[in-house]
């Protein structure tokens, strides 16, 4: 909770958002609870505070009554009461965070750090929204702590002055005149106004300050103002030459200033370049704020390249001073007013003026060997011993990245800053970060951008900005009045660079803005018809960046805003040219791609079409707008194994359906069909089932000859109940198609009770997988022998196993499916007895299963960790009476079906664990219901019949239903810590008995222990 009394008293919660504290008795309590600090005040302080001096009858009633009526209104205030008084925790305050910030500045100014002073005294002014406790003056513990904190204020105004900052002239001149004796606030009010180009002004602020000294105090001013007001009479300002004081704090750049301050202490040259708008000129401000002798040359107005010498010696040399009245070149002229002087020159904006900059910095270098020079252009100078410095856009969160850890991105921190300028008391909070985001990552992170954006919170809202934003340029004009012309709209920006190009760069660069996310050399050269000296020439001029990162290609990338205004220059003609020849060229390459999924190299390929999925997307829609039904047709089919393995499969869905309904889809491939099956199985299964017909119509008789995405769909559709099928195809000539029809063969044996046949197939289908190289197969069929090693008690085997299918399927980048595969390991390290690595591993694979999110991994997790808990004596029946609800009232599918079995049948474990037999014989009873028609068959039911085991207070009843779960499965259960208690509980009370009952019932047929199973408990043998 955050309480603010710098101004009137607001209350806003825990999630930022604004409460009311109705009526100035219940305020006035809560502001002197506020104010102490956490430490605990008196019932006679409150009432005093309360009341003041006309205190009620029953006044400690009436505080009691109070308080209650607060707590009310702040349900979540932590107010405690002791024989000491009432006391508060868990609230911060402006007070606190501005005293907070005041002291860090002064830290800061102490530690020669003037930056970061000037950075935390503007945001602690920041937080001042009017008089502190502006309607609680009257109270009588209001005036001392007002008193205070407006001295506190006043001298951090005035500390902020000794950082260089230039404040806000009306609200110094108001604050002069209430405190005319401040000396050190006159001060700073003096050299406001010389900043501002009110001289006269400041010597009459100076001879005010020295007349009201004389009158009140009989003295005359400090030694240090007399000095100021001396300097000024000579024509000096109190400042350092530079680009002027900045008035917004420096946000995001920290990295930046430390790198070009280093290069400085060795380097003599240093260019700063990048896009316009990125911040260069803001940067080169602050690097020069810690040089004593600056030159600032501000080359923006200057056009001609011949006057470049010329207005740099204005700037350096006053008119006055003679120089330059004498005959000579002006660059003679400047190289003799720098001298041996060890000055910073800094030329802001040279990139229209390239050459000529390039010549007087080489002249310069040379001539004046204790002169450094930072510059800053849209290109580099191009000259010896200059060193470079990009200065890019600002970090945003990438998608998926929420809060609270977006707010730490420069981008989102620099809007946060600008925002609550443009409107205060504007936060980032849970609910807007990811609107927040979402703009700073469209703008491209870049700073002039954002804070043109911020400007339009004055007049709407934040969701209108965002959405406004695919009309970017018309939406950000509201740039500063002051700033260049160029930088007062985002157009501005962006024409100013596309003026400098020549006219074979921008037809380039026109073309480049069809790349969605960038592209390689390769790609550009086909699409556009680039070469190396145009790519490099839009590098250079800060239109393009060049990404080169360790192991992947080198990649060219146009920011959004750049991207945006190229594509308005590109004519029609030109653009369904040169968009045709960006969509040939991405279905090449997923058609190169799509066999290669399934195969060894299918990281490599995999990586590719990551990387180029913003233009396999642009040129699907291209294809689907343009009505080019051939293109999209095979595209979606070479894209849809990619789709599957990477979990977006309503989007997959959603392409179908839009490509199938183009004109002329009739003539789709089999493959196209069988992914239209495979998608629409769970949302529309008269759809799906058409589509599978018809793919396997189109596929023709023989199976052996089928597209891999047929095989697959008829495996996962019909595989485990058409063993006709499914057997045919494990002899299907692509090893890959082979392998999937031995696992779901294995599927269909252990749905019968025929667990060593399962086995035998899952062991051949691991084999045929690594064959191919296919890792998610692998991994699947790994998981499969995992499970098989579990129930022989190989537990080492089981969970080797099945880390490896988790290493491979994260090594793909498969998330659900890694998820699933670390919920089952968890699953196999319980049963293995390694609780620490089960619980670590189930509690992580619900966190995943919850954000993907995908209920069966969290359902299964859960189960999981009931499981663990139940083991440990912990009561978990509400966890599971949950999650049944959660289940139950979910999809019907075989899945819900098969996940609803495992909670049952925990919670028939867990009721009886409680002593309610009643409840558990319900679950249970439930449950074999459920399992009978669920396609894990014999293997849900064995488990099943397991629990009923643990559950029957008969041990003969017990030790036939475990036999008969052992002949529904086809073997014992021996890894179970579950079934080992049940059968050594049982063996204790039948002694040889036992095994007698066991062998009868674990021998008959699977088929028959399934009828016995099924029917109710009081008929079974």
């Amino acid at each position: 909770m955050r309480v603010g009394l710098l101004g009137a008293l607001e209350v806003h919660d825990d999630d930022g958002r604004p409460v009311e504290v109705p009526g100035t008795r219940l305020r006035a309590l809560l502001a002197r609870l506020v104010l102490a600090g956490g430490r605990p005040v008196s019932g006679d302080e409150l009432i005093d505070a309360v009341w003041g001096a006309r205190p009620p009858a029953g006044a400690v009633n009436a505080l009691q009554t109070l308080v209650s009526r607060l707590r009310r209104t702040l349900p979540d205030l932590q107010l405690a009461h002791s024989a000491a008084g009432y006391q508060l925790a868990g609230v911060d305050t402006d007070v606190s965070a501005f005293e907070r910030l005041v002291a860090a500045g002064r830290a800061s100014w102490d530690a020669g750090d003037p930056r970061a002073a000037r950075d935390r005294f503007v945001e602690a002014l920041r937080l001042w929204r009017g008089d502190p406790l502006t309607e609680l003056a009257d109270a009588g513990f209001a005036p001392p702590v007002v008193a205070r904190l407006v001295e506190l204020r006043l001298g951090t105004v005035e500390d902020l002055a000794e950082t260089g900052a230039t404040d806000d002239l009306g609200e110094l001149a108001a604050l002069v005149a209430a405190h005319p004796l401040r000396e050190r606030l006159v001060a700073a009010h003096m050299r406001a106004l010389v900043a501002a180009g009110h001289p006269a002004r400041a010597l009459t602020a100076y001879e005010d300050l020295r007349r009201a000294l004389a009158t009140e105090l009989g003295t005359d001013p400090a030694p240090e103002v007399r000095d100021l007001h001396t300097a000024i009479l000579r024509g000096g300002t109190g400042r350092r030459p530079g680009p002027g004081a900045p008035v917004t704090s420096f946000v995001g750049r920290e990295d930046d200033l430390d790198r070009v301050r280093a290069l400085l202490d060795h380097a003599r040259l240093v260019t700063l370049v990048g896009p316009g708008g990125a911040g260069k000129t803001r940067l080169a401000g602050e690097v020069a704020g810690r040089h004593e002798d600056v030159v600032w040359v501000e080359l923006s107005d200057i056009a001609d390249p011949d006057r470049l010498p010329a207005a740099v010696s204005g700037v350096l040399v006053p008119r006055n001073a003679g120089l330059l009245t004498r005959a000579g070149d002006p660059l003679d002229v400047l190289t003799a007013a720098l001298g041996d002087r060890e000055a910073l020159l800094v030329l802001d904006n040279c990139e229209h003026l390239v050459d000529a900059c390039a010549g007087l910095a080489d002249r310069l270098l040379a001539s004046c060997p204790r002169v450094r020079l930072v510059a800053t252009s849209r290109e580099p100078l191009g000259i010896g011993g200059e060193f470079l410095h990009p200065v890019g856009p600002l970090a945003a969160p990438p998608e998926g990245v929420g809060w609270p850890d977006a707010a730490d991105f420069p981008a989102v921190r620099l809007f946060a800053d600008r925002a609550a300028a443009a409107r205060p008391g504007f936060l980032v909070t849970a609910e807007n970060a990811a609107r927040v985001a979402e703009i700073c990552r469209r703008l491209d992170g870049l700073p002039l951008a954002i804070e043109m954006a911020c400007t339009r919170l004055r007049s709407m809202p934040l969701a209108e900005v965002a959405t406004r934003l695919s009309d970017r340029f018309r939406l950000l004009t509201g740039g500063n009045r002051t700033a260049l012309p160029r930088h007062q709209t985002l157009l501005a920006v962006v024409d100013w660079s596309w003026r400098l190009l020549t006219d074979a760069e921008r037809a380039l660069a026109r073309r480049l803005a069809v790349f969605a996310g960038g592209a390689t050399p390769a790609a550009a050269r086909a699409v556009c018809g680039a070469d190396d000296e145009l790519l490099s020439g839009l590098v250079d001029k800060s239109f393009l960046q060049l990404l080169d990162l360790p192991g992947e290609p080198a990649r060219y990338r146009m920011l959004d805003t750049i991207g945006a205004f190229a594509a308005a220059e590109l004519a029609d003609d030109e653009a369904a040219r040169v968009r045709g020849a960006h969509a040939a060229y991405f279905l090449a390459l997923a058609e190169e791609a799509a066999p290669n999924l399934r195969g060894s190299a299918q990281l490599r390929w995999f990586g590719e079409l990551d990387r180029e999925y913003g233009n396999l997307s642009a040129a699907l829609r291209w294809a689907v707008d343009m009505g080019d039904t051939d293109t999209a047709l095979r595209l979606t089919a070479s894209l849809c194994w990619f789709w599957f393995l990477r979990d977006t499969h309503d989007e997959a869905a959603g392409w179908l359906r839009r490509v199938l309904a183009l004109p002329g889809a009739g003539s789709a491939s089999a493959a196209v069909h069988a992914f239209d099956a495979m998608y629409h199985v769970k949302t529309d299964q008269a759809r799906s089932r058409a589509a599978g017909e018809t793919a396997r119509r189109c596929a023709g008789p023989d199976r052996r000859s089928w597209h891999p995405a047929v095989a697959f769909m008829t495996l996962m559709l019909t595989g485990m109940t058409d063993d006709d099928v499914t057997a045919e195809l494990t002899g299907h000539p692509d090893a890959w198609v082979a392998a999937q029809a031995e696992l779901v063969a294995g599927y269909a044996a252990a749905g019968r009770g025929g667990l060593a046949a399962a086995a035998t197939h899952y062991a051949v289908a691991l084999k045929r997988f690594e064959a191919a190289g296919d890792r998610w197969g692998i991994a699947v069929a790994a998981s499969n022998v995992a499970g098989i090693h579990s129930l022989h008690g190989r537990h080492e085997e089981s969970v080797e196993a099945a880390s490896r299918a988790l290493s491979l399927a994260e090594s793909l980048g498969a998330v659900s499916d890694a998820a699933w595969l670390r919920a089952q390991r968890g699953r196999y390290r319980l049963r293995a007895g390694d609780l620490d690595g089960a619980r670590a591993d189930l509690t992580r694979a619900g966190e995943e299963g919850r954000d993907i999110p995908v209920a069966a991994v969290a359902v299964t997790a859960e189960v999981g960790l009931a499981v663990l808990a139940r083991r440990a004596g912990e009561a978990t029946m509400p966890v599971l009476t949950a999650l049944l609800a959660e289940v139950a009232g979910g999809d019907a599918g075989w899945m819900e079906n098969h996940l609803l079995v495992q909670v049952l049948t925990e919670a028939g474990r867990a009721a009886a664990r409680s002593g309610d037999a009643r409840a558990a014989a319900g679950y249970l009873s439930r449950a074999l219901r459920l399992a009978e028609g669920s396609l894990a068959g014999g293997t849900a039911i064995a488990e099943v019949a397991e629990a009923l085991a643990q559950t029957a207070a008969d041990p003969r009843a017990a030790a036939r239903l475990l036999g008969l779960a052992a002949a529904v499965r086809g073997a014992p259960d021996v890894g179970s810590p579950d079934v080992r208690d049940t059968e050594t509980a049982a063996r204790a009370r039948l002694g040889a008995a036992f095994d007698r009952e066991f062998t009868a019932a674990s021998t008959v047929d699977s088929a028959t222990a399934r009828v016995e199973l099924l029917q109710p408990a009081e008929r079974r043998r």
